[in-house]
């Protein structure tokens, strides 16, 4: 993911965190391992694209041999526990038969 923050505090901030969620009644994926989060600062009305990356472990018994949609939210955090901004995924597949 590559959201794009704007810092409109008076003080520099940055991206603390991020935590995948459930999007609505659907599953969560079984487990997220965050690879990298860019937490470098941003001063006062910057504009940055800040890189996240992260590995979704998705239980393949959701998916079936027809196109199937596994969707959650990543949800972006400052240094105060504050949301800053999300966002909804969709990953789409199906199991291979054979």
């Amino acid at each position: 993911m590559r959201p794009v923050f704007q810092n409109r505090a008076f003080k520099r901030g940055h991206v603390e965190k991020v935590k995948v969620g459930a999007n609505g009644l659907e599953d969560n994926p079984e487990e997220v391992q965050l690879i990298y989060l860019d937490r470098s600062e941003l001063g006062w009305l910057q504009q940055k694209e800040i890189r996240c990356e992260f590995l979704v472990i998705i239980n393949p018994a959701t998916m079936g041999p027809q196109p199937s949609t596994v969707s959650f939210k990543v949800y972006f955090y400052g240094p105060q526990d504050n949301e800053l901004y999300w966002e909804g995924i969709n990953i789409e597949g199906w199991q291979q038969e054979g």
